[in-house]
């Protein structure tokens, strides 16, 4: 039982972050293991995979957390693009011009596109299989209106992803 430091690193950033523990390094294994851990004070620090430790858990598994955090982060994208330019207008959508509607309906399109390829990729991090990814991936971009094209190119690009980190875990096991 020493206190020390403990260095995690996330696995989206090439930074560490340094936190320091007043109780023992949680996570330690054999050295043959993906976590380690090593002494308190003086005795250098941990590092763990942050998406190691993540990886098995049950909420990834849950549809409805990635659908509720899906809706919440097109929200926040919607306010911060849509709203940035639409700010000072007072009209309500159908009193728009067309081409006002027009651009606001485009915006929504893409920023659904874009924030479904990027929970593809925090799916596949999380362990989340191709399958039920790909599953997710068709029936969201189905409710938001995506064309069969936009839905498509997300199942393509999650093939494109697995066969990559197939390829990359390959290049390191051997």
């Amino acid at each position: 039982s020493s206190s020390g430091t403990t260095a995690v690193v996330v696995p989206t950033t090439t930074t560490t972050t340094t936190l320091d523990t007043p109780a023992p390094v949680p996570f330690t294994r054999n050295r043959s293991s993906s976590l380690s851990g090593s002494g308190g004070r003086g005795g250098g620090s941990s590092r763990v995979s942050l998406s190691d430790v993540l990886k098995g858990n049950a909420l990834w598994k849950n549809r409805m957390f990635w659908t509720h955090a899906f809706y919440a982060s097109v929200a926040d994208a919607r306010f911060r693009n849509i709203s940035e330019h639409w700010h000072n207008e007072t009209r309500l959508f159908h009193e728009l011009p067309t081409e006002g509607r027009d651009e606001i309906v485009h915006e929504e399109g893409r920023i659904v596109f874009e924030e479904l390829k990027s929970f593809a990729q925090l799916m596949l991090r999380a362990g989340v299989s191709a399958v039920r990814c790909r599953n997710f991936l068709v029936q969201l971009g189905a409710q938001c209106d995506l064309s069969d094209s936009e839905c498509d190119t997300l199942g393509n690009l999650v093939d494109i992803w697995c066969e990559m980190n197939e390829a990359t875990t390959t290049t390191t096991t051997t």
